[in-house]
């Protein structure tokens, strides 16, 4: 299930400018029914998950954007393993992702309509600690809070 509103547009009406708001849920009851793994979990599947955010721009000019995701727990292996010597059981988490666009540039390029922006962002902004990957021998931790600072040209 998912959907967005133009909240700005919503109550001001239509403009350049807009505040953007989304959501994306699942809800997913995954069992093994038969065989060697009856009863358990299947890896990579938990029951829920939610991205939800916010996009404020001005067309054409900036943007600014707040996704937060959530996944409950769930499992790495099939087999849904916690002994003693190996948990593959990836605990729920919330990660939030910012993110800037500007437009720096515009003119023409050989004649051609060209823009240039400059696109930066915050990653896992709360720094969670969080899953992301799983190995043959466990699960390997996601990236800490990191950014980026670029630049994307458009023709």
């Amino acid at each position: 299930m998912s959907g967005q509103i133009d909240l700005y547009d919503l109550i001001m009406g239509e403009s350049e400018f807009s505040v953007i708001w989304y959501s994306a849920y699942q809800f997913l009851d995954a069992e093994f029914t038969e065989g060697p793994l009856e009863g358990k979990n299947p890896q990579y599947a938990p029951d829920h998950m939610l991205r939800t955010g916010l996009i404020v721009q001005k067309e054409n000019e900036w943007k600014f954007a707040a996704l937060v995701t959530h996944l409950s727990d769930h499992w790495a292996d099939d087999a849904n393993t916690v002994n003693a010597t190996a948990n593959w059981e990836i605990p729920a988490y919330t990660v939030l992702d910012l993110t800037a666009e500007f437009k720096v540039w515009s003119g023409q390029v050989g004649g051609i309509d060209s823009d240039v922006w400059m696109l930066c962002g915050l990653n896992n902004a709360l720094d969670e600690n969080y899953f992301s990957r799983v190995r043959a021998n466990g699960i390997d931790p996601a990236n800490d809070r990191n950014y980026y600072v670029g630049l994307r040209a458009e023709f």
